[in-house]
């Protein structure tokens, strides 16, 4: 079981492995926080991130800040009619690790009050509001992913046929 959110898929198209990752790599921007032109809007760029002959680590470009927006890890392998993607959806190391502290945050605050203090009441909220935030967190996550699917499969022009 993963305690983060993360989501992921194989898809399968007739496409070659250059092409796919000459499509991915044509609407990507290596983004390098450090330059002063990262500010400045590129046409026809959906990912940031970086692209390799045989893989990929890539997010959706977004115009403020979300927590939740997935990275796409993926790997591209030839096959004998086209080419086969396994791409793993994950949150940032950031949000992962915010996520982890506060739900452990709120862990230690359920076992203070319910052993320590004796206020059962405060150790209830504070488990409801730990598992609040996670299933929030959850919620969220999937519904980015499946905006991030759509891009990914549109650019890659995938039909129903093509992916299981």
């Amino acid at each position: 079981m993963n305690w983060f959110p993360t989501h992921s898929e194989v898809l399968v198209s007739t496409l070659a492995s250059t092409e796919i990752t000459r499509r991915i790599a044509s609407v990507t921007k290596k983004v390098n926080f450090l330059e002063p032109s990262f500010s400045e809007k590129q046409v026809a760029t959906f990912f940031n991130g970086n692209v390799s002959d045989r893989a990929f680590s890539i997010s959706k470009v977004i115009t403020r800040a979300d927590s939740f927006l997935p990275l796409l890890r993926g790997r591209i392998e030839s096959s004998p009619h086209g080419s086969i993607i396994f791409i793993e959806y994950n949150l940032f190391p950031g949000s992962r690790f915010f996520l982890g502290f506060w739900s452990v945050a709120s862990m230690l605050l359920t076992l203070f009050f319910s052993g320590i203090q004796g206020d059962h009441t405060l150790a209830v909220v504070c488990l409801v509001a730990g598992l609040g935030n996670w299933l929030f967190s959850w919620s969220n996550f999937s519904r980015k992913v499946e905006d991030s699917k759509q891009t990914l499969h549109r650019l890659l022009d995938l039909q129903t046929k093509d992916h299981g």
